[in-house]
């Protein structure tokens, strides 16, 4: 019989980490992007602290919604990952 091993601990850590960096930045961290989204497509992934939308700041979710929507057809997201802060551009349809 298999033995079951247990979930590693260190992913709960992990988001927390995320989410405190995240609220020191003042953005708001990436959980989930999705495929057919504007993010996707300008390189947005899993771990990315989003700062700003169009340059305008993402300190929560709701901000960045609004930001998002009023200018779906041309996204800029500037975004920290692995230390450096990066500016991710796409061209969504819309």
């Amino acid at each position: 019989m298999a033995r079951r091993t247990a979930p590693k601990k260190a992913t709960l850590p992990l988001f927390a980490k995320l989410d405190r960096l995240a609220k020191l930045l003042g953005g708001i961290p990436v959980w989930e992007v999705y495929a057919d989204s504007g993010a996707a497509a300008a390189g947005v992934r899993f771990g990315d602290i989003i700062l700003r939308v169009n340059g305008k700041a993402t300190p929560t979710f709701e901000h960045f919604l609004a930001v998002g929507e009023a200018h779906i057809s041309n996204l800029e997201f500037e975004v920290f990952r692995d230390g450096q802060t990066l500016t991710l551009t796409t061209d969504a349809p819309g």
